[in-house]
This record gives structure tokens, sequence and C-alpha cells, in this order.
């Protein structure tokens, strides 16, 4: 202990030294090890740690699952509700979920949140106990409420205070008469299950119907104490096979799949998280190498004082001991900025994290993340201090003694070295600027899309009504269009209409449909599939989606009026190649009304229904008139003259100046775009930084090499300008060096490169991995990179006075 003690306390002697020297390790350190430290936290908090349940490990999700095509899906049918419940004793505690995006009706205004339908069972599932209140009881199907914390302390000034008040719901939740429900309860700060959810609502345990084909409900459970995962599923590959023998037309080749519940909200973002991870401990290896070659370079310097420790009896070990002593502590100093440095990083971090992003609300600086970093601290003193304490070691006393003190330049094997460092520093940095390329050229290429629709000077209003049964849903659908009209007639809107499901939005429906002739929705299976959206007339001209035949829907279009409908391109060639549509029919199960043969209208351009990435495909639109149930939830598109966020407020006091309960929000048509691409955008501006940072760190490694080998050889400079050589040729000398360095780090950079692309090629839209554009760019900007760094110390040294030179020697 005294000997370490003794260490130490020489290490920090020889620190103070060279304050320079210490700063600009640390400083370099600092940004790689901070880096890291924000990156693993991420990965900690939100692919490691546990769920902030009861027992998390027990909590599970479950889904359906083909087993010809092992494709599964979060979901499951009404029918498998209650098979799921009945003939399996797997769980101690089962819920179903179904909801979304909705509109509350609270005392006198209202508000939109994430509501959901949930049975008795849930919160048991989750293990929790409320904040004020209590949780739900089997009593409480269709007339009890639960809020969360921050809903109710949003709403109401203190949580407390919701208990007993009353909300109303909107039609999403799938009940067509919904009920007042009583606030019964308060969860606990935090609670953020499904994401983002405000309300949840006490819906029956069992569902109404046993429909096998549509999978309309999520559904989590709590593991049978005793019971392992494996043993459950087993359970469940029983049942499936039992559902696939007595329902074969519609269960065959299907079976339910359990995840473990953090397993599935975390597998969006695992992979992402995971290739950030690997490229930021590229960046700490770019900085170790910088630090390395510092150290090299001062070892190098006090050759002769370890040479002459050794010539006096000092061991070897003792030598790279002291060594490395010294390193120990240029790491943790790094370490301790690179926690100041990683909490910053990782503000950054959250405010570029998608609104989706799972777990976000949890990330922070915790013990786990200090003790990481604590053991990237010490494995990076190891990595750039063992090389240059071992050269040292193993450095003869009596070649270094018998130099002279001025021309002390280092063994050729430190050299080597040095270069070796440099070069792979070149590989690693061209191989985060070539991941970065390629997703930057990605994401611009995503942005070219040509989704379909008009997303400039687009408002689009979310707005929700407390409609309840058809009649006043029929009433509602006629306020709504009023509504439309009203506001097409205010300064500064061009066009106006109203949709259930457009574009990238989150509201909206889909499923099977049947063409009069070929199918009927009776079939289990075999029917052609479609996204629906149920529109106002004037959508697609205010849309700018071109009508390609037949005409739009109108005003006589009505309730009680034919059944119409108009369908996409794509659609058109699905069920009816090489033929004319208009004129046939069509329906579908979006509601009571679609299951009414619709007679086809109109043809119309294909959209990106989803998102920019995805393949435009079929869509089948229907008035919203013949369907009012979709007009207590639906969305304004409105075209405006300029900024669309610019007329908010006029908007929003027309709508309650017509019914004060009409939930909105708003958003721009732009906005809802450019929503699609947030992943894309999250990895490409990480991998970007890093690749700045990588870049920087490189240029500062070269830099550093060239200024210790131009000082090393001021004498050498001397002569050869005393001799006749030009500027030029000096600079030209060091450079050539640097050049070939560049070139050796080049190729292999390039081979990693195109080694490691498959890893990146399912994040790319439109780019090939090995594009060559993309590496020609990166090759070039680091080719300038590196002249750069190499031009401004050589240039420096070519600039000293010959008679200057000579002297110092």
């Amino acid at each position: 202990m005294t000997g370490l003690f003794h260490d130490v306390r020489y290490a920090m002697r020889q620190l103070r030294k060279s304050p320079g020297f210490a700063l600009t390790a640390i400083f370099t350190l600092a940004l790689g090890i901070g880096a890291n430290t924000a990156m693993f936290t991420m990965v900690n908090r939100v692919l490691l740690a546990p769920l902030r349940f009861y027992q998390p490990n027990r909590i599970v999700q479950i889904n359906t699952q083909w087993t010809d095509t092992k494709r599964a899906i979060p979901r499951i049918t009404d029918g498998d509700v209650v098979d799921l419940r009945k003939q399996t004793g797997a769980f101690q505690y089962f819920s179903t979920y179904a909801g979304g995006e909705l509109g509350v009706q609270l005392s006198g205004r209202a508000v939109f949140t994430d509501g959901y339908a949930v049975n008795s069972q849930f919160f048991s599932v989750l293990g929790i106990q409320p904040a004020y209140g209590r949780f739900f009881q089997q009593q409480d199907a269709g007339n009890a409420a639960v809020v969360s914390y921050a809903f109710a302390r949003q709403n109401f000034g203190d949580p407390a205070k919701a208990i007993g008040k009353t909300l109303r719901l909107d039609q999403q939740l799938g009940l067509e008469q919904q009920p007042p429900y009583q606030i019964v309860g308060v969860t606990p700060p935090g609670l953020e299950f499904p994401r983002g959810a405000g309300v949840w609502a006490a819906f029956p345990t069992t569902p109404d119907s046993l429909n096998r084909t549509s999978f309309n409900y999520h559904a989590i459970a709590r593991l049978r104490p005793g019971l392992s995962l494996s043993q459950a599923q087993m359970q469940l590959n029983a049942l499936g096979s039992r559902l696939a023998a007595a329902y074969s037309d519609s269960n065959q080749n299907r079976t339910f799949l359990l995840q473990p519940l953090r397993k599935q909200l975390v597998s969006p973002v695992k992979q992402t998280l995971w290739f950030l991870m690997a490229a930021v401990a590229f960046v700490l290896l770019i900085a170790c190498v910088n630090v390395a070659n510092l150290f090299l370079a001062r070892t190098t310097e006090k050759s002769r004082e370890i040479a002459a420790r050794i010539a006096l009896g000092a061991t070897r070990w003792r030598v790279i001991r002291q060594l490395l002593t010294e390193s120990t502590l240029i790491a943790l100093a790094g370490g301790l900025c690179g926690i100041l440095v990683g909490k910053n990083i990782l503000r950054m971090f959250v405010l570029l994290a998608p609104a989706e992003f799972p777990r976000l609300q949890e990330i922070s600086l915790d013990l786990p993340v200090l003790a990481f970093t604590l053991l990237v601290s010490l494995a990076a003193a190891l990595l750039f201090g063992i090389a240059p304490a071992w050269q040292a070691s193993h450095t003869s006393p009596e070649a270094v003694l018998r130099q002279n003190s001025q021309r002390t330049h280092g063994t050729r094997a430190a050299s080597r070295l040095r270069e070796g460092l440099i070069v792979t520093e070149i590989a690693l940095s061209l191989v985060l600027v070539l991941g970065a390329g390629l997703l930057l050229r990605s994401l611009l290429t995503l942005n070219s899309v040509d989704p379909g629709f008009r997303t400039h000077n687009v408002l689009v209003m979310d707005a929700s009504t407390p409609a309840q049964g058809l009649k006043e849903s029929i009433l509602a659908a006629q306020q709504m269009e009023s509504l439309r009209e009203q506001l097409l007639a205010m300064p500064g809107i061009r066009a106006a209409a109203m949709a259930f499901g457009p574009p990238m939005e989150a509201m909206g429906s889909n499923g099977d449909y049947a063409v009069k002739g070929i199918s009927t929705m009776d079939q289990a299976q075999g029917l052609p599939y479609a996204d629906f959206t149920a529109t106002s007339p004037d959508y697609f001209s205010t849309m700018h989606i071109p009508l390609i035949e037949g005409h739009d829907f109108h005003s006589a279009d009505a309730y009680d009026a034919p059944a119409v409908a108009i369908i996409s391109e794509s659609l058109a060639r699905q069920s009816f190649p090489g033929q004319d549509p208009i004129g046939r029919q069509i329906q579908c199960g979006l509601d009571s009304q679609s299951m009414r043969w619709m007679t086809i209208v109109g043809v119309v351009k294909d959209v990106r229904q989803d998102a920019l990435a995805s393949t435009p495909g079929p869509i089948l639109y229907m008035p919203l008139a013949q369907h009012p149930y979709r007009a207590a939830n639906l969305q304004f598109i409105l075209h405006t003259t300029g900024d669309p966020l610019g007329l908010q407020d006029a908007v929003q006091r027309k709508v309650h100046s017509v019914d004060p309960a009409i939930a909105v929000r708003f958003t721009t048509m732009g906005a809802l775009v450019a929503d699609t691409a947030s992943d894309s955008r999250f990895r490409t501006a990480l991998l970007d930084g890093f690749a700045g940072l990588a870049l920087l760190l490189a240029i500062v490694g070269v830099y550093g090499v060239t200024s210790y080998t131009t000082a090393q050889r001021i004498s050498e400079i001397g002569i050869r300008m005393t001799l006749g050589a030009t500027r030029k040729q000096i600079v030209t000398m060091f450079l050539r060096r640097s050049l070939q360095l560049m070139f050796f780090g080049i190729v292999i950079g390039l081979l990693l490169g195109i080694l490691l692309s498959r890893f990146i090629s399912v994040m790319l839209y439109g780019v090939r991995p090995t594009d060559l554009l993309t590496y020609g760019i990166g090759i070039l900007a680091m080719v300038i990179a590196v002249l750069f760094a190499g031009y401004v110390p050589a240039r420096r040294a070519a600039g000293m006075d010959p008679m200057q030179a000579l002297r110092s020697e």
C-alpha cells in the first residue's frame, strides 16, 4: 500500500510538471468517455434495466404468430381473449387493452390524451398500487376510469381532487354507447403504460363478440408463480393447436407467442441503440489512440530519465508500474470530466429521440452508469498506457544515455508504434465517417420521396366530439360538415376537408374487403386487404391527390343515400387488373354501414399512407356522412395561404364558438410526414456527431504526431535549408509521410467499412451499403482532414530560421 501511495504521489508530481500534456489527455478522454457514458445510459435504462413494476420478469405480452411464416403481431382476436382466460392456467392475472389517442370531455372543456379500455385485472398484471383512490373491481366495467398522475395534476390541479370527477370518452375505444365514467383512482407518478396513457377505462372482461379474424386487442399477463416462460409457452402452443383444429378456417397455422413485456416494448429501438453503442466505442478507441500517442511522445522525451533510473537499479516492472499509474490518474480524471460531458450529451440524446421512444422518461445517470464509467476509465488506462509503458521499459539505457540530450528521437520501434496508432485512428475514423455518410444519404433520399399528397401549408386539426349512438353520430357528422364550411370561409384558408385516417395519422383503420361477384365478407380466408379512410367532399382536391377517373364524393352522399366508395390505383390493380372498376361493388368491415355493398365511383392516385419509407398500398375511401361513427373523432385538413400554425388560435376559437365540448389539437402535415422519419433522423444525427468527433480526434492525432516529428528533426531541417532546400520541399517531406500513413489507414478503413456494411444495410433507404458516391466523399473528407492536420505543423517548421534551428542543436 505504501508503494502504491508513493507511485501516486510521484505520478501527480510528474503530471503537474506537464500541465499542457495532462489537460490535453484529460480533455480527449473526457470526450470519448462522456459519449460512451451517455450512450450506455440509454442502453442500460432502455434495454437492460427491469421495468418499474412488481416482479417485472413475470409480466408477458401475448402475440399472435403464424406457424408457417413465423410472422407475429402484438394483437389477438376477440375469440382468443375468451380462450386464453378459460383454457389455460398459465396466468395469475390476464388483461387486454385497446385504444390510443382520443378526446376526453371534462366539465366545460375537452382535451386530447391517450386512452385505453382495459379489464379489471390490468393493474394487477403490472403489480402497482394507486397513488389515490383505488383500481378497478369486477363491477366497474363500463362506468369507472383511472387517470394518470400527470393527467390528474394537469386537469384538476391536485391529483387527489380527481377522485369522484366524471369524464366522457369518444368512440375510439370500441363501444358505440359511451357512458360517463367516474374517476376512481390515480396511478403513481411516472406510469405511462401503454405509452403516453392518461386514462384507463374499465371494460367488460369478456368481449361481446367471438370474432376470430379481427385482431382488436393487445394482451398482457402475469405468469402464475412457479411457472417459467418456457412452460407457459408450451401451454399456449397446445392451446393454439386445439384452436387450429377446432376453427380450421380462421386459426389454421396460427398460435400464440409469449414475449417478456420489457423485450416487447424495446424491440423497435434495440438494433439502433446497440448500433450506436458500437459506434461510440469506436470514438473511445480513437481517443485512446490519441492519448497513447501523447504518452509515447512524452516517454520518448523522458527516455533519458527512464534510462537513468534503470541504470541505477530500477526494475522494468517498476518503470511500467509508474507509467501505468500516470495513465490511470489521467484516465480517472478523464472519467470524472466524462461524467459531466456525458450528462450534457445525454440531455441532447433525449431531446433528439423520437416522441415514441420507449422508456424515455426513465433515462438518467445512476450507480450502474457510474460503475460503467469507472470500468471504461480503467480499461482506457490500459489501452493507451500499456504500449508506451512497455516500449519505454524495453529501451536500452546504454544507447539512450549515449545520445545527446537534444537529440533523443526514440527508437525505430517507438516511431513505428506511433505511426501504427495513427493508421488505426484514421481507419476507425473512416469507418464512422462512411457509416454517417450512408445514413445521411439515406435520410436525404427519404426526405426527397414524393408522398403523393400536399405537405406544405397544410394545418391538421384533430377533433373529437362526445357523440353517443347512431342518432347523435349523424348529428355530429352534420355539425362537423357545418364547421368545415365555416372554417373554409375564414381568411387565410384556401381549402378545407375532413378525414378519418388521413396519411401519416395514427388514427385510422384497415382490414379485409370483398368484391361483389368474387367474394363476401363471410369468408374466413383469402380476402384482399386495404387501409380504410372516411372523407368529406373536397378531400382529394385539398390534399392534392389526383383523381384518375370517376368523381369525388359530394353532399348528396348522405347516410341514407346509396353507398359509394372511391379506391386507390393500387386497390384497382389488386382487385380489378385490366378492368374498369367504376360501377363495381365492394364491402368491408369498417363498421356496420360498410357491410352494405358500396358502388365504386372513382379511382385516385396512390399515396404513402403510413410513412415516407412505406410502399403505397391499396386504400378504400368512403364518405364520412355514410359512416357517421367516424365523424366523432377525425382530422380537419386545412390548406392555408401562409404559415399553418399562425391560424391555430383563430381556428380553435371558431371551433369552441360552435361547441366547447369538441377537443382539438393541432399539427401540420409537414410535421406528420417528418415524424415518420424520426427514427432515421435520430440515428443519423447521433452517428454524424460521433463521426465528426472521430474526425476531429483524427485531425488532432495526425497534427500531434507531425508536430512531434518536426520538433525532433529541427536540426535536420536547419541543415537541409542551409544546403538550399526550399520551404516547399520541407513541407513536402513531412506531408509525404502523413499521406503514406493516410493511405494505409484508408485502405484498412475501407476494408472494415465494407465488412461492417451489412450491419447498417437494414437502416438504409434507397442507398446501397457500398454506395460509391458516399465512399468517395468520405475518403475525400479524410484526405482533406489529414492534409490539413499535417500541413499546419509542416508549414510552421518550414518557416523556421535555419540558423536558429542549427543553434538549437
